[in-house]
């Protein structure tokens, strides 16, 4: 890849792993990436720089989902479920500020 740095192995086998978890558990996967980036001139909180903010992220996403999954059973009791696969890395701008590259796995059929 132009203008990138090298990837990390370490990295690319634990998503090759956790993308192996999720095909192992449902015929078909739906994935989707994104990134998540730290407010530029705004007032961030003390544990901006530390993963607590990831870690609130995902804690907040597998509860909205969760709440979903539930919501959807009671209308219907053959629902699927799916569990939540996140993955991400965090890397560090030319600002200084750290911005985090995310992909989530879920059931298809959920």
């Amino acid at each position: 890849m132009l203008g990138k740095g090298p990837f990390v192995e370490q990295y690319l086998e634990k998503l090759y792993q956790t993308l192996q978890y999720a095909l192992n558990d449902y015929a078909r996967v739906f994935a989707f990436r994104f990134d998540l980036r730290l407010p530029h001139g705004k007032n961030l909180p003390g544990d901006a720089m530390t993963n607590r903010v990831i870690a609130r992220f995902r804690a907040s996403l597998e509860a909205q989902i969760s709440h979903d999954r539930q919501c959807a059973r009671r209308l219907n009791r053959s629902t699927h479920d799916s569990c939540v696969r996140p993955f991400w890395v965090r890397e560090c701008g030319q600002e200084g500020l750290p911005h985090y590259h995310c992909i989530v796995l879920l059931n298809r059929d959920a």
